[in-house]
């Protein structure tokens, strides 16, 4: 996916040690599977309920979790991807909230587009020399007859 979340791979990815989330040690933070589907989710009648929570009305979602379902959903054409997401389901009334509190997770490696600039790359290197981040630069090896990225360690 480097193509398409990287700028044609002049970006960098991130990767997290996901236990504290897994093991559901970290309050309202979930990580669900993307729903793909041909027909996109239709949030109207969560949008419609919110909108009336919002000017007085007082009655129940019938889908208390319809707030997550709109963040769930993508294209069948993306499949392949078999993306998960990570929610903050911190909620009021069953409406999501705008300010909840970010996840204080800390990167435990960095990747380096094979395309990436020199510039981005010594930015980058000074954080992640300073904070102890592992660093890797993607590569691709055309002697394989796979399509994938390799990476190695970053020198």
């Amino acid at each position: 996916m480097w193509s398409h979340y990287a700028n044609n791979h002049k970006g960098f990815a991130l990767e997290y040690n996901m236990k504290p989330i897994l093991s559901n040690r970290i309050p309202n933070i979930s990580i669900y599977p993307v729903i793909y589907d041909n027909k996109r989710f239709d949030g109207t009648e969560y949008n419609m309920w919110e909108f009336l929570k919002f000017a007085g009305a007082n009655f129940p979602n019938q889908d208390l979790i319809s707030h997550i379902k709109c963040a769930l959903y993508k294209s069948k054409q993306w499949e392949y991807e078999k993306e998960w997401r990570l929610i903050d389901t911190t909620t009021r009334n069953n409406i999501m909230l705008d300010n909840t509190t970010s996840i204080l997770l800390k990167p435990i490696a960095i990747y380096y587009g094979k395309n990436i600039s020199l510039e981005d790359r010594t930015r980058l290197h000074h954080i992640a020399s300073e904070k102890g981040i592992d660093e890797y630069d993607m590569y691709i090896d055309y002697e394989s007859d796979k399509y994938e990225m390799l990476y190695r360690r970053y020198s």
